[in-house]
């Protein structure tokens, strides 16, 4: 459960890295854009207690071999694009998100990677 005395942690707006990702986890305040560019090193966000801005958020990573995975609360809409060489997409979706929830838009772009969004129970 999230607790509301824990102080929110801010996403970076952007991440140069030439090795390593980008873990986060907790209370997190999102960004209307965060981007992470790397060589090597993918995403890995738990984002099941973050606050997303009313008007969505979009997370894009960049690099030549990393992936993307995500875990996300049950009142947020997933939208899920971009471009890899290799690597798949594998996103869990709920048809019962509100009509007014906020969008966290996943932008992965690179050569070796996927995409793996889950919605927490």
């Amino acid at each position: 459960m999230s607790d509301p005395t824990q102080p929110l942690s801010e996403m970076p707006g952007l991440a140069v890295r030439p090795m390593g990702g980008l873990r986060r986890a907790g209370r997190l305040l999102l960004r209307p854009t965060t981007t992470l560019v790397t060589l090597i090193g993918g995403m890995d966000l738990d984002l099941t207690q973050a606050v997303v801005p009313p008007g969505g958020a979009r997370i894009t990573k960049v690099s030549l071999v990393g992936g993307v995975s995500v875990v996300t609360g049950r009142d947020v809409r997933v939208d899920v694009g971009g471009f890899t060489l290799i690597g798949g997409r594998d996103v869990e979706r709920l048809p019962d998100v509100p009509p007014g929830a906020p969008v966290l838009r996943i932008r992965a772009w690179g050569v070796v990677g996927g995409v793996r969004v889950r919605v927490a129970a």
